[in-house]
């Protein structure tokens, strides 16, 4: 999209892709519908030539969504229509800066830190390989449009890579064709096949591997024939740079607006995650207490998230533009992506004939342009899923029910100490459901007033589940949010936990983070018990689908280097803690290599 854009503009326009053909993970990938987002722009005309071309790959069968070889060959018409120069199976494989310096990639899964003082570098050129050998490609403007960040992270771009506490990425999927018995049309498998790190070749090797695996049948029937298989592996999330704002869940959960807007977004908190433990205080209160998993959120995207920090030269245009990793499960979706690929055209446009800096640009003129082509058209603006009200207390006020102890809850978090007095009246709420909400958001903010609501629902195991999707027991609930007030109170129910041989493996690891964060010495004994017990889960099931063989994640390695970290804050000697970590320190996966060697370290 940023290519015919950019081509359309008048620019001499040349995109390097990988792979052999365009429209990455919709075509290659397999993923040929639109689950949520923004339409609006040049996608809308990439869908209406899809559609026309359809018939020819369809004949009288149907489609779910869109046919993938149609949009590639719709895109690629519409590149070469523009004037775009479209260069297949070549791969950048380093970038020259106006320093002089030339980088290439760093050894896997290094993590890139963003220091006081970086210089600011200007990007002059990239290198690519190909068939016909290595190349330098120079141009005014770069527009990084690989989904992991390629360019952004060799030109010096700081960036994160996955969550907070073990560094994984979101679960990918090995996606496939298949035909459909009833209707004769071309469907697609969509699953969570496990976790890889995108930025390691033999991580990715390893899951491509493992995907296909799971296809395999004693005998294929009707409902499990596939048509192919498809060649791009389903990579959900990869680096995210860091650019000049990162756009939070808190923004997209509350509409947020900017001054330099540039675009809209919207999805729902899409997050495959299976271990909401190891998730944000905040994603964790947004799941597990508050049920919002499926409520639809949007906001503004406001430019700075297309501008690397330190990188000049340089804007990102795909799922890793400027975000939290919260954040990232809603803003992934191809039409909000799509979308970004031709404001970003649009800004290079506008930057090279006004001879400027492409941070220096005048937003205000751009956006009189976005309005224009429609990327910015008030009927598309998504309404937000809890509205900036000023907050109101609770006790008094049930007649406005859950929804309003929801929202409460929310923005109190959002708003940090203004919020303490509207979530302490609601400790006084005649609905247990509402104390239990309150509670959890001050345990956010790190106050212990409803401290003694959450010990109570461990201890007395509260089987209570809360509406909604993927909410959990309060008792469940409530163990990660007694360990950030550092209360030693709730030390003895915790070790309770990991004694119990009934307890799930979510609610054990979740202890065991708690019980780090509290800091009492005395539970690495309990600790250690743990690790000796023969009974400990360790399998998670992911999500399944008919046809592919169910995914049994090992995920003992999570509870166990969690272990060894909790243990290694409350003061276990470093050899015992490099003992526990041995095992996993040569991991054939790169994520669990990571999570060890960083909790060594």
């Amino acid at each position: 999209i940023a290519a015919i854009a950019a081509a359309r503009s008048g620019l001499h326009s040349t995109i390097i892709e990988a792979t052999n053909s365009l429209g990455g993970i919709g075509t290659a990938g397999a993923i040929h519908n639109y689950y949520h987002g923004v339409a609006g722009g040049i996608q809308d005309e990439v869908d209406a030539r899809t559609a026309q071309i359809s018939p020819l790959f369809c004949g009288k069968w149907d489609v779910s969504g869109f046919h993938p070889e149609a949009k590639k060959q719709a895109l690629h018409e519409m590149a070469r229509e523009a004037g775009a120069d479209v260069r297949f199976d070549t791969i950048v494989t380093g970038v020259r800066l106006k320093s002089g310096e030339v980088r290439r990639p760093a050894e896997p899964g290094k993590d890139i830190v963003l220091r006081e003082g970086d210089r600011r570098e200007k990007l002059l050129g990239v290198l690519a390989a190909s068939a016909s050998g290595a190349a330098m490609y120079r141009a005014k403007v770069f527009i990084d449009c690989t989904g992991d960040g390629d360019v952004a992270a060799l030109s010096g771009a700081p960036f994160i890579l996955g969550r907070e506490k073990d560094n994984i990425c979101h679960t990918y999927t090995q996606a496939a064709g298949r035909l459909d018995a009833k209707s004769g049309g071309l469907r697609h498998l969509n699953f969570d096949a496990g976790y890889v790190d995108p930025t390691d070749v033999d991580d990715m090797t390893r899951a491509r591997r493992y995907g296909i695996q799971l296809y395999w049948q004693e005998a294929f029937t009707e409902d499990t024939r596939l048509l192919y298989i498809a060649p791009m592996l389903g990579v959900r999330q990869g680096r995210q740079i860091i650019g000049e704002y990162q756009l939070t869940l808190a923004d997209e959960i509350a509409g947020r607006r900017f001054e330099d807007a540039v675009s809209f977004m919207q999805a729902h908190y899409d997050n495959h995650g299976y271990d909401y433990e190891n998730e944000s205080n905040e994603a964790i209160l947004w799941v597990w207490v508050l049920g919002n998993w499926s409520k639809a959120i949007g906001c503004e995207v406001p430019y700075r998230c297309l501008l690397p920090r330190n990188v000049d030269g340089l804007l990102i245009a795909s799922r890793a533009i400027s975000l939290t990793y919260d954040a990232h499960h809603a803003f992934r979706m191809q039409r909000d992506i799509q979308r970004i690929g031709e404001v970003a055209a649009l800004v290079a446009d506008q930057a090279i004939r006004d001879g400027v800096e492409v941070r220096l640009i005048d937003v205000k003129k751009l956006q009189v342009v976005l309005r224009e082509r429609g990327l910015l058209d008030e009927r598309c603006r998504p309404k937000p899923a809890i509205p900036e009200l000023q907050l109101r207390g609770l006790a008094g006020d049930t007649s406005a029910g859950l929804s309003q102890a929801e929202g409460s809850a929310w923005l109190a978090v959002r708003n940090g100490q203004a919020g303490l007095p509207g979530l302490k009246d609601a400790l006084g709420s005649p609905d247990p459901k509402v104390r239990f909400k309150a509670s959890a958001a001050l345990a956010c903010l790190g106050d212990e007033q409803g401290l003694s609501t959450l010990l109570k629902c461990l201890e007395h195991r509260t089987p209570d589940v809360p509406e909604g999707n993927r909410t959990v027991p309060l008792w469940q609930a409530a163990i990660p949010f007694l360990g950030v007030p550092g209360n030693r109170d709730a030390v003895p129910a915790l070790v309770e936990i990991l004694r119990d041989p009934e307890a799930p493996l979510d609610s054990l690891i979740a202890s065991v983070r708690s019980l780090g964060r509290i800091g009492e010495a005395g539970a690495a004994e309990a600790l250690r018990g743990l690790l000796q017990r023969a009974d400990l889960p360790a399998k998670r099931a992911l999500r399944a689908n008919p046809g592919v063989s169910p995914v049994l994640e090992d995920a003992r390695w999570q509870l166990v280097i969690a272990t060894a970290e909790a243990m290694g804050r409350l003061g276990a000697p470093p050899e015992e803690v490099r003992d526990i970590l041995r095992p996993f320190l040569d991991d054939e996966r790169a994520y669990v290599r990571r999570f060890a060697h960083r909790v060594l370290r």
